[in-house]
């Protein structure tokens, strides 16, 4: 079964599910793909912080995208509602246009299935990310609309390569930590920073320093020492 979407790229997917007759699929939506071609110039660095910086265009470009070449790399939350009944398909951004954000992840306990929560990192050309961004779903009236909220870095701080750790004796969805490593630019220290997903504008749970560099990444991925060897046996 074919479903016809509005043209994007999209490398990254948020989750997808079952809702009644609908089949949902949230994932981070661009205009064009990140890998630049030899007509964008030599200047790649250029090339990236035009691209992520969002300005409107009231005009179209070839691929009917309202975007000028300021903002061709601009990236959001989308979501695509396919009706398995009548081949229909409902789309919503469902993160404005005020900051670009990707690399997206849940808890994945609920993969598959219908969830409240998500989280991305706020895309910033210069580095790799400076915040992190957590989404909310919550009803109003029956309609389904996302709060959203950041846990800003420091200045000149950036980080990559986040997850989400489930604590042991998670009840809700959102019961468990975000997991990051990060870099502070004036230090040249990095770091892994442990946030409290419940509280995720707090302040940190932990900050650890690392004795050395880590390069920034896209990536990331939590392994329990406690599971793993549990698995094992």
């Amino acid at each position: 079964m074919w479903f016809h979407i509005e043209p994007c790229c999209s490398y990254h997917l948020l989750n997808s599910f079952e809702d009644g007759n609908e089949i949902v699929v949230r994932g981070c939506k661009a205009n064009v793909a990140i890998i630049p071609g030899p007509g964008w110039g030599e200047d790649k660095f250029d090339w990236f912080s035009r691209g992520f910086s969002f300005k409107p265009d009231s005009s179209d470009n070839e691929n009917g995208h309202k975007a000028t070449e300021n903002g061709l790399l601009f990236t959001s939350v989308r979501e695509w509602r396919l009706n398995m009944d009548t081949q229909e398909v409902k789309e919503r951004d469902l993160t404005g246009t005020e900051y670009s954000m990707d690399f997206p992840m849940i808890n994945a306990d609920f993969t598959g299935l219908k969830h409240k929560y998500g989280y991305t990192q706020v895309i910033d050309s210069h580095a790799s990310s400076k915040s992190e961004e957590q989404l909310k779903e919550h009803s109003n009236h029956g309609e389904w609309n996302i709060k959203m909220e950041h846990h800003w870095l420091p200045e000149k701080n950036f980080c990559s390569g986040s997850a989400f750790v489930a604590k042991p004796e998670a009840v809700d969805e959102d019961d468990g930590w975000i997991v990051t490593f990060a870099h502070d630019e004036d230090s040249d220290i990095s770091y892994v920073l442990v946030l409290d997903a419940k509280k995720f504008q707090g302040e940190p749970i932990a900050k650890i320093n690392l004795p050395q560099r880590v390069p920034y990444g896209h990536h990331g991925s939590f392994f329990s020492l406690q599971k793993r060897a549990l698995e094992a046996i």
